[in-house]
């Protein structure tokens, strides 16, 4: 945008612009590392929850419900991904390519589904874990015997 130094309408509305575009790249930046920290965290908290369930004596009431905990984390950590990425992170990336007057493609959220397949997998891997702990899959067999 170009400024008529002349003008300070003019001015004072490109230097208000000028910082909104500042504070909306801060903001991306900001909510950019909490996305990519997501991850590391959970996987961290799942890891200490499976590590968790298998110290715990086998029988005991806490184990599955720690196999329940870490399933759970991982479901409400995908939808916490989608929903970081899909809502306030587009809201900035639309309104930071407005400003500069560049169209904008979508993206394919690539490392989002990655993600999402591998918290995906953790889920399904906990609810196994949660299922042979409750003797589901020993009730199966013997009723296909």
């Amino acid at each position: 945008m170009a400024v008529d130094p002349e003008d300070p309408e003019i001015q004072r509305r490109f230097d208000r612009e000028k910082v909104i575009f500042e504070q909306d790249c801060q903001e991306f930046r900001s909510l950019n590392g909490f996305l990519w920290q997501i991850p590391v965290l959970v996987s961290t908290l799942t890891g200490g929850l499976w590590f968790g369930a298998d110290k715990v004596a086998s029988g005991s009431s806490v184990r599955p419900a720690l196999w329940l905990l870490a399933f759970f984390v991982n479901v409400v950590f995908v939808v916490v991904l989608w929903r970081l990425r899909a809502g306030p992170m587009e809201a900035l990336l639309d309104r930071i390519h407005a400003y500069q007057d560049v169209p904008r493609s979508r993206g394919k959220y690539t490392m989002i589904s990655m993600f999402t397949v591998l918290l995906a997998l953790s889920a399904v891997v906990s609810l196994i874990a949660l299922l042979n702990e409750m003797g589901v899959f020993s009730y199966i067999a013997r009723c296909w015997t």
